[in-house]
């Protein structure tokens, strides 16, 4: 009724603790060159929903119409080519993905590739495999140099410029502390927001009347979208490949691959 349990001959695999590093790195490795090559598939087209949604706050509003005729034109046909962009065919994205693979830094590229194989070669038993292990710190280090001197500095972009702080509607339009509540401190937040909106877009005073003050914070959240649109339409998504990383992340990477080498060459598994 029941099947005997399939056996091996002895020292068929590495022992398990060493297993398990192997395949935690390859999956680490196959996890970073997935998200390199999915960009186009998924990050792409979750940047240009989020812009097509700034573009329908803005044509699906009730003051779209009062634009002059030759603004909504150019709403449409801009929010047309957003939508042309997220359907773009299979083909173009795979050569977008192979581009991206191709413009990856190139220690990083070597750290992928030999990642895969050198953890490969240990789930193998290959000899000499292990030591070859150290070969990854040093490209994690060549690689974090490489993206501390040449990685470009995130900066904002000009729609990202136009949201306020946190500070500045606590201090400029609540001119009071947050509640320790986290649920009020979102209502409180939300109503800075709106003053801010009716202030800086709408530039009217806010009304002591909830409904005014509703009607006062759409007209100011269209004309803060509008703004958004213009200035969206002029910006090109943002290449994320060369931008400097944060020190404790390469910090952590470079650990990870300093263990990961030092665990595989222990003796009493070594290859």
């Amino acid at each position: 009724m029941f099947s005997k349990k399939k056996s091996f001959p002895p020292n068929t695999f590495i022992p398990t603790p060493a297993r398990v590093m192997a395949i935690s790195q390859l999956c680490l490795s196959f996890t970073i060159l997935l998200f390199i090559l999915g960009y186009p598939f998924m990050g792409q087209h979750y940047a240009l929903k989020s812009r097509l949604l700034v573009f329908d706050s803005v044509i699906q509003s009730n003051l779209f119409t009062t634009l002059p005729v030759e603004e909504q034109d150019l709403l449409l046909q801009q929010r047309d080519s957003i939508k042309l962009k997220m359907s773009n065919p299979f083909t173009s994205k795979i050569f977008s993905s192979i581009n991206r693979l191709a413009t990856t830094a190139p220690f990083k590229q070597a750290w992928i590739a030999f990642s895969i194989v050198i953890a490969l070669l240990i789930l193998l038993k290959v000899e000499g495999a292990a030591l070859a292990a150290w070969i990854l710190p040093l490209l994690a280090l060549a690689y974090a140099l490489d993206n501390y001197r040449e990685g470009v500095k995130p900066l904002l972009s000009q729609e990202e410029k136009l949201f306020p702080s946190e500070i500045m509607l606590i201090d400029k339009y609540l001119g009071q502390k947050l509640s320790g509540s986290i649920l009020n401190q979102r209502d409180e937040l939300l109503y800075g927001w709106h003053l801010y909106l009716i202030d800086e877009w709408a530039k009217e005073m806010p009304a002591t009347d909830p409904f005014l003050f509703k009607e006062q914070a759409a007209r100011g959240e269209f004309a803060f979208n509008l703004k958004r649109a213009s200035l969206i339409s002029q910006i090109p998504i943002r290449n994320k490949q060369r931008e400097k990383e944060s020190p404790l992340l390469l910090s952590l990477y470079i650990t990870w691959n300093i263990f990961f080498a030092w665990f595989v060459n222990r003796s009493k598994w070594m290859l």
